[in-house]
């Protein structure tokens, strides 16, 4: 990734070739696995309020407890299907916090935005994923961001379709004033 205007963008380049220069094995097959909890590991919940402490936004404990979605009404595939505010993540707790628009459109969404999606797993089952969007396609969208098939901090190297998921968040994100 080249380094890019919007802070956010520019946050999460810098972290990535932090975690890279740190571990040069970094994600090889038998390497640094910078999926997870430790040092230098992320799952996608946890980079994304990295990448929001480096562009200026103070995550507190309320914040982070959000954006991790602690706290929804159960079941959660009913929640996702109802679309609660709780489920969105990233999208509720920074436009709840003043941090960010939440985006009503995703035909809006832009690099730069962070996006929380539901999809239905191919064994049947519900699975989430955030993400910071790096790039709009024809057909989705690239996002930059930590997964267990990435191995940590990486652009997902497949396009996410918006499509064929259960329900999609987004928020176009902004950095508190200097």
């Amino acid at each position: 990734m080249k380094a890019p205007a919007n802070p956010f963008l520019a946050a999460a380049a810098a972290l990535e070739a932090e975690v890279r220069r740190r571990h040069p094995d970094y994600a090889a097959p038998d390497g640094f696995d910078g999926y997870g909890e430790g040092p230098d590991r992320y799952v996608c919940t946890t980079y994304c309020v990295e990448i929001l402490r480096r562009a200026g936004v103070p995550v507190d404990q309320a914040l982070d407890d959000r954006i991790n979605i602690e706290d929804f009404d159960p079941p959660l595939a009913a929640a996702v299907e109802r679309g609660d505010d709780a489920i969105a993540g990233i999208a509720w707790a920074l436009a709840e916090a003043g941090y960010g628009e939440r985006l009503a459109d995703i035909e809006a969404i832009a690099p730069g935005d962070f996006v929380q999606y539901w999809y239905t797993t191919a064994a049947g089952g519900l699975a989430g994923h955030v993400g910071l969007v790096v790039e709009r396609t024809p057909d989705g969208i690239r996002l930059h961001g930590s997964h267990k098939s990435t191995r940590g901090i990486a652009v997902h190297p497949e396009v996410i379709r918006l499509d064929n998921k259960r329900a999609i968040f987004a928020v176009r994100p902004s950095a508190p004033a200097a």
